[in-house]
C-alpha cells in the first residue's frame, strides 16, 4: 500500500482493502486512519509520523486487533530534492509464526528447567545439545560436550555393548528403554534410567536421537532391599519346602541302617537294604545338586535315554510305604517303547511331586493313584490342546487321583510359585512350579484336568528319545576295592567328615595323615615335606582356605598333586585352580569309585574305572 504523508490511500494491493470489508473502488483515495479506531488510528499515525521526522524505515508489530499480530513496514518513498513525498506500508500477519515461535520458546524453557537431563545428537551421536540437568549429573558443561560422542559416556565392556544394542534399535525405528551405569566428570557412579527415540523430518529422515537421563539410584536401591526382602521371603519358604523333601530321603537312609544294625549277623538283609540306603542317598546328593543350581543355568544337566516306566516303578517303591492304607496304587504301563531322553533325577522330582500331592488329596477319604503311559503322535493340526508342541512321537505319562479336586479359580492359580492349597499340611506352593519347569526344559508339555470331587489329572508330554536305552552299571559296592600305596595328606574342618573320609581312604589302603586345621597341616608337612605323595584339601576352611593352604604347600614342593573337595562348586573357577596348579576337584558328597579314581589321575596313575 502506498499513501501519502497526509494518509491518503494512493495505491494498494486487494489483499487489505477485502481485509478491512472496503470495495477497491472506494478504498483508493480515502483516507487509512478512517478505517480504525481511533486508537488504532493514533498509533499509526504515531508511526508514520516518526518515519516522516526521521526518514529512516520502520519496523514493527501490530497487535491492535485482538487476537492477531502484523508484520508491519513501513518505508520512505523520497521524490525530488530529497522530499519525502509517500510511505510505502508493507502488512503480512505473522500471527501462527508468532505463536509457534512462542511455544518453541516455551518447549525449549521447560526442557531447561526439566528434572531429567535431555541430550539431542545428530545421527552420528554426536552431541549437539544438552540442558542444565545434564551439566548438574554429569558435571560437564555445555561446552566440553558439544561435538562429543555419546558413546563416550558408555563406560565398560557391558555398558558400551548396551549402547551398541540400543544403536540397532533405534535404527528399527523402535524407542530404546533401559537402564546403565553413568559415571560422572569426578568419578561417581549413578543409576541412570534412559529412554532414546529418534528424531525424524518428512519422509522418515533421521535428523538425530533424544536420549532422556534419569537419575535411578535411589530408586536402584529401594528395588534391591525390595529384591532382598522378597529373597529372604522366598528362602524361608522353600527352607519348608526342602525339608519335607529330605525327610522323605532320609526316612528309607534311617529304617535300613537300623534295619542293618539289629540284623548284623543274617547276611540277606544286609544284601537287600544297603543297595537302597545308597540309593536314598544318591537322590539326597541330586536334590542338594539342584537347590545349588537353583535359579542358574542348568547346563550340568545329564540326560540319558532311560525307560519312563522303570522310574515309575522305583518311585512306586519308594512311596508305598508312607501312603495311608486307604490309597490303592495302579499302574498301566502298556506303552511300547517308552524311553525318554532326560536326567533321571529331574524325572523322578517331576513324578514324586505329583505323587505326594495326589496321594494328599485322598489322605482323608481314600482312593486311587494311577499312573498311565502311552504313546501319542502330535501332527501339524490333530492337537489343538498342544499347539506348542512340534509334531513327533512323545511319550504321554498321566498321574490321577480321586481325591476331593480342585475349582478353575484354584486350577489357575496352581503353577504360580508359593500358591498352596496346604494350609493344615503345610504345603509352600512350589512343587507344581517345579514340575513345570523341568517340563518345560525337557521341552514337553503339562496339562492338568479336575473337578471338584472327582479327582484330578496331570498329562506330562515328554518327547520320545530315538537314542538307544542305557545301559545301567552294575552296583560298584559289590566288587571289592583295589589296594594303593599313596600316602596322603589329608585337611578338612569338618571333625565327623574327616574321620569318615580317613576310613574310606584307609579302607583303599591309603596311608592316611588327616589335620583339622590349615595350619596344623602346613605344619606336618613342613617337617617332612617328601613324606607324601598327594594333598586334600578342603576347599573352604577357617583362617586359610584350600586355595591358599594349595599354593603354600607347592611352594615348597612344587610338584606335589592337589586335590580340592567342597560342596560347594561355584566359589572358585575352575581356570583360577588350573592356574594354581590343582590336579582335581571333587564335589562333595562322593562315593569311594570316585574317590579313589581321583586320586589315581591325581597322581599319574590308571584311573580305576570299576567294574
Amino acid at each position: 500500500m502506498l499513501i501519502s504523508p497526509e494518509g491518503r490511500i494512493l495505491s494498494s494491493d486487494l489483499a487489505l482493502p477485502r481485509r478491512l470489508g472496503v470495495v477497491p473502488a472506494d478504498f483508493l483515495g480515502a483516507d487509512i486512519y478512517s478505517f480504525f479506531d481511533p486508537e488504532s488510528a493514533a498509533l499509526r499515525r504515531k508511526a508514520a509520523a516518526m518515519v516522516l521526522c526521521s526518514g529512516e524505515p520502520l519496523c514493527y508489530c501490530d497487535e491492535s486487533r485482538p487476537g492477531r499480530i502484523y508484520d508491519t513496514r513501513i518505508i520512505p518513498v523520497y521524490g525530488p530534492e530529497r522530499r519525502i513525498d509517500a510511505l510505502t506500508i508493507f502488512v503480512r500477519d505473522i500471527t501462527s509464526e508468532e505463536r509457534a515461535e512462542r511455544e518453541r520458546h516455551k518447549l525449549a524453557a521447560a526442557i531447561e528447567q526439566a528434572a531429567e537431563a535431555v541430550i539431542i545428537a545428530d545421527p552420528n551421536f554426536n552431541i549437539e545439545y544438552v540442558n542444565q540437568a545434564f551439566e548438574d549429573m554429569t558435571g560437564y558443561s555445555r561446552k566440553e560436550v558439544f561435538g562429543r560422542d555419546l558413546e563416550s559416556f558408555y563406560t565398560g565392556r557391558l555398558q558400551e555393548e548396551q549402547f551398541k544394542l540400543c544403536a540397532k534399535l533405534l535404527a528399527k525405528g523402535e524407542v530404546c528403554a533401559d537402564r546403565f551405569h553413568l559415571v560422572s566428570k569426578t568419578g561417581e557412579v549413578c543409576v541412570c534410567d534412559q529412554s532414546v527415540s529418534s528424531v525424524r523430518a518428512k519422509y522418515g529422515v533421521n535428523l538425530g536421537y533424544v536420549f532422556v537421563w534419569r537419575d535411578a539410584t535411589q530408586v536402584s536401591k529401594l528395588e534391591e532391599q525390595l529384591r532382598r526382602a522378597q529373597k529372604m521371603e522366598a528362602i524361608g519358604a522353600l527352607a519348608s519346602g526342602i525339608a519335607h523333601d529330605f525327610n522323605n530321603i532320609l526316612g528309607p537312609i534311617i529304617l535300613h541302617a537300623e534295619l542293618c544294625l539289629s540284623r548284623m549277623h543274617e547276611r540277606p538283609p544286609l544284601e537287600s537294604s544297603l543297595p537302597e540306603i545308597l540309593e536314598a542317598a544318591k537322590r539326597a546328593k541330586a536334590l542338594a545338586g539342584q537347590l545349588l543350581h537353583l535359579g542358574r543355568d542348568r547346563g550340568k544337566d545329564t540326560p540319558i535315554p532311560f525307560r519312563l516306566s522303570t522310574l515309575i516303578k522305583e518311585c512306586v517303591t519308594l512311596l508305598k510305604p508312607g501312603l495311608s492304607p486307604d490309597i490303592r496304587v495302579k499302574l498301566q504301563l502298556d506303552s511300547r517303547s517308552d524311553l525318554i531322553l532326560a536326567d533321571p533325577d529331574h524325572v523322578h522330582q517331576v513324578i514324586m511331586n505329583l505323587a505326594t500331592n495326589a496321594a494328599d488329596a485322598m489322605r482323608e477319604a481314600g482312593g486311587d493313584l494311577t499312573f498311565a503311559i502311552s504313546e501319542e503322535t502330535v501332527g501339524e493340526t490333530n492337537w489343538s490342546r498342544h499347539s506348542g508342541l512340534p509334531a513327533g512321537k512323545y511319550i504321554r505319562l498321566t498321574v490321577s487321583d480321586t481325591g476331593h479336586g480342585m475349582s478353575p479359580t484354584c486350577l489357575e492359580r496352581i503353577f504360580e510359585p508359593f500358591f498352596s492349597t496346604k494350609a493344615r499340611t503345610g504345603g509352600v506352593g512350589l512343587g507344581l512350579s517345579v514340575v513345570q519347569n523341568i517340563v518345560a526344559r525337557l521341552r514337553g508339555a503339562l496339562d492338568v484336568e479336575s473337578e471338584p470331587g472327582k479327582g484330578t489329572s496331570f498329562h506330562i508330554f515328554f518327547p520320545m528319545s530315538d537314542v538307544p536305552e542305557a545301559v545301567a552299571p552294575q552296583p560298584r559296592h559289590t566288587m571289592p576295592l583295589p589296594r594303593n600305596t599313596a600316602r596322603i595328606l589329608f585337611v578338612d574342618d569338618d571333625e565327623a567328615t574327616a574321620v569318615s573320609l580317613t576310613a574310606a581312604l584307609t579302607g583303599l589302603g591309603y596311608a592316611v595323615e588327616c589335620r583339622v586345621t590349615a595350619v596344623e597341616a602346613l605344619r606336618a608337612f613342613l617337617r617332612r615335606p617328601e613324606g607324601f605323595d598327594l594333598a586334600m584339601l578342603d576347599l573352604f576352611m577357617p583362617h586359610m582356605n584350600g586355595l591358599a593352604l594349595a599354593k603354600e604347600l607347592m611352594y615348597v614342593r612344587p610338584d606335589l598333586p592337589v586335590v580340592l573337595f567342597s560342596a560347594y562348586t561355584d566359589r572358585v573357577s575352575s581356570e583360577e585352580m588350573r592356574q594354581c596348579g590343582i590336579k582335581a576337584f571333587l564335589s562333595k558328597p562322593f562315593d569311594m569309585a570316585t574317590l579313589d579314581k581321583t586320586i589315581r589321575q591325581a597322581c599319574g596313575q590308571d584311573a580305576y574305572e570299576g567294574p
